[in-house]
């Protein structure tokens, strides 16, 4: 499953259980939902996030997509596979619009129900959700997050160049 938004802040009461297993799920935080999360200021998850989602990660046993300007997805170390980090420098300021994230939320849990793992559904989910805002906004500037909704599609999926 996708936890995100105010599912995010229920889990972080959850989290105060240190044998959590999170194995599986896929959380979608921007940097102010993984600090309430983590306890970590803001500014230091912006400034060096790699070590606090690494830390996360193989707490919990979690995907974690952290949403910025940069989007980092991390894969704990799991059955005896590396820990794998991925960056994706969109630089797509128009996906910070409201509701976005939820939209990238949908994308990531659509590509779950077809049965990637959680992983490779959130590369997917982040390159399609990029395709999608690169598209919306070259077609008319500021968009709202339903304007992203008729770039995903087959044809917008052929065109994410995903790479795994």
């Amino acid at each position: 499953g996708v936890l995100d938004a105010d599912a995010l802040y229920v889990l972080r009461d959850m989290l105060k259980n240190d044998e959590m297993n999170l194995r599986g799920w896929t959380l979608t935080p921007h940097p102010g939902e993984f600090a309430a999360l983590t306890g970590a200021d803001r500014d230091a998850i912006l400034a060096n996030p790699i070590p606090l989602i690494e830390e996360f990660c193989r707490k919990y046993f979690c995907t974690l997509v952290l949403k910025a300007h940069v989007t980092f997805i991390h894969e704990p170390s799991l059955d005896g596979a590396p820990a794998r980090t991925w960056i994706h420098d969109g630089m797509n300021p128009a996906l910070g619009t409201a509701g976005s994230g939820d939209v990238l939320s949908g994308i990531i849990a659509g590509f779950l129900g077809r049965g990637l793992p959680p992983a490779r559904a959130a590369v997917c989910g982040v390159q399609l959700h990029a395709a999608a805002g690169d598209a919306a906004a070259a077609a008319g500037g500021f968009f709202t997050a339903e304007d992203l909704l008729p770039y995903i599609s087959r044809e917008g999926y052929n065109n994410a160049q995903t790479v795994w």
